[in-house]
């Protein structure tokens, strides 16, 4: 593989950052069920699970 000589690194500044919890403490249990249904083909090809 040949590269061109450009930075393919760069340092981007951070902004509007917020202090977030665990991403479960968004959901109430019918959102999760909701959000499992619409994307129950991506779980299951992905192997993913609500734990």
């Amino acid at each position: 593989m040949q590269t061109v000589g450009v930075e393919t690194e760069l340092a981007l500044p951070k902004t509007n950052v917020s202090e977030s919890g665990d991403y479960r403490s968004y959901y109430t249990p019918d959102l999760r069920d909701r959000v499992a249904e619409w994307y129950a083909p991506e779980i299951k090809l992905l192997g993913y699970a609500f734990e």
